[in-house]
């Protein structure tokens, strides 16, 4: 049953996020900070034990300790899965905890929190190193604790959330280009909107394509203006010497693969996502608007 409500859950943040299904699953979790479902179910799983472990004159807290004494390890019984949670999330043995005094209500669900949090962060982590799609959404920057990524911060209305449909597919590497078309189902992986003969690479759209300069350029004047204004006197010069790191500035500028990043305690940073919202749109209905001219 986890596994079916995993994929459900997977589903949902996808289809709030207005991702695809291919979008790669650290990037929804890591944009809205929720753990995975899995994880959910665990922390009711080990509370539920607390309540067994705070009642050691019951029936069940005597079966529990008998369980965990006699069962062998491949045991289907509750109390053994009890076990092998408390293994995987590096806490001490069940019956150990047994043989103790209880701690508060909210210690435990503090400890088990932090476990089960910090396993889902590393191990999404480590997959979103070798997922490469996942280039521009650095998983660093936030956790699993519920707190939302900055790209899906201080929206308001719902115009503000349509236009951060192309942003949050850019960051998460989910916009269909034509190179990962081609990589899906073949053909030519070029742009087909300009004479440059490079492949339409999510980079490609935001920084190269110069069919797209007229909606690119006035919001990066807006971006070099902004840059005066933050806390730590980024000099946008300096990020445009390097297209590469400029790219990643402008998708996520809070990044931590930036030399140099926006603070997530400057007051200039939520007009900063807006200008990213803006950008990605732009771009994105002026290459469709483009791709449907040459179609006709």
């Amino acid at each position: 049953m986890a596994g079916v409500g995993a994929v459900e859950l997977r589903k949902t943040l996808k289809s709030f996020l207005k991702l695809s299904s291919t979008a790669p699953t650290p990037a929804i979790h890591f944009l809205t900070g929720e753990l995975p479902i899995e994880g959910k179910i665990r922390k009711e799983t080990l509370t539920l034990f607390h309540n067994v472990w705070s009642n050691p004159h019951t029936k069940i807290f005597q079966i529990v300790k008998y369980l965990l004494e006699t069962s062998p390890e491949n045991s289907r019984t509750w109390a053994v899965h009890v076990r092998r949670l408390c293994k995987k999330y590096e806490l001490s043995d069940p019956l150990q905890y047994l043989s103790q005094n209880p701690m508060t209500k909210v210690a435990w669900k503090q400890l088990i929190t932090t476990k089960i949090t910090a396993h889902f962060e590393k191990y999404l982590r480590s997959i979103s190193e070798t997922n490469s799609r996942m280039e521009y959404l650095n998983t660093n920057l936030l956790g699993l604790s519920g707190r939302q990524h900055p790209a899906i911060q201080n929206m308001h209305t719902s115009w503000e959330v349509r236009i951060s449909r192309p942003h949050l597919k850019f960051l998460s590497g989910n916009y269909l280009t034509y190179a990962i078309k081609s990589e899906q189902s073949g053909g030519s992986s070029k742009c087909r909107i300009c004479t440059s003969g490079k492949d339409e690479t999510i980079f490609h759209v935001i920084i190269e394509c110069e069919s797209l300069d007229h909606s690119r350029n006035t919001i990066l004047e807006d971006f070099k203006f902004l840059c005066t204004m933050t806390k730590n006197n980024i000099t946008y010069n300096n990020l445009k010497e390097n297209p590469k790191i400029l790219g990643q500035f402008l998708l996520d500028p809070a990044s931590m693969n930036l030399p140099t990043r926006v603070s997530m305690s400057d007051p200039i940073l939520p007009a900063m996502y807006r200008l990213s919202r803006d950008l990605c749109y732009q771009l994105d209905k002026s290459r469709m608007e483009h791709i449907q001219n040459l179609k006709q």
